[in-house]
């Protein structure tokens, strides 16, 4: 990787911006949970489960507006995604003018199979799901 690169992202977290994260294999977001209690920021995650992309949208980008959310809702194949258009649609895009699409699942916490074991962890839910 480009020094430059690495000097800009060292002098963006020192600057007090928090660590981001693209989740690869990102099922529902078990393992960025950790990443988020600590204080980090998803970009988006890539799964090619549909209810797991699903998921972790509601889990982590449900502040998003309509049209970021669907991105992130989307399931994705990682042998098709070219990482930088899809940080480039995840990232940089600017958001639909000041719309912005809250959704909360009917399920109370648990949207998937592989989701359950997180969404009954107490402290998980008070950190992601409310």
């Amino acid at each position: 990787m480009d020094n430059r690169i690495i000097q800009s992202k060292l002098r963006r977290l020192q600057g007090g911006a928090p660590p981001r994260v693209l989740d690869l294999f990102s099922g529902c977001g078990g393992l960025f949970l950790g990443f988020h209690r600590k204080g980090c920021v998803s970009v988006g995650g890539v799964d090619n489960d549909t209810l797991a992309s699903l998921s972790y949208a509601i889990n982590f980008h449900q502040e998003e507006d309509k049209q970021k959310f669907r991105l992130h809702a989307a399931s994705k194949d990682i042998t098709q995604v070219r990482p930088i258009p899809l940080l480039k649609q995840l990232v940089y895009d600017s958001p639909a003018e000041g719309r912005h699409y809250r959704r909360r699942s009917a399920m109370s916490g648990i949207y998937t199979r592989r989701a359950s074991k997180v969404a009954r962890d107490p402290a998980a839910s008070r950190s992601v799901f409310t």
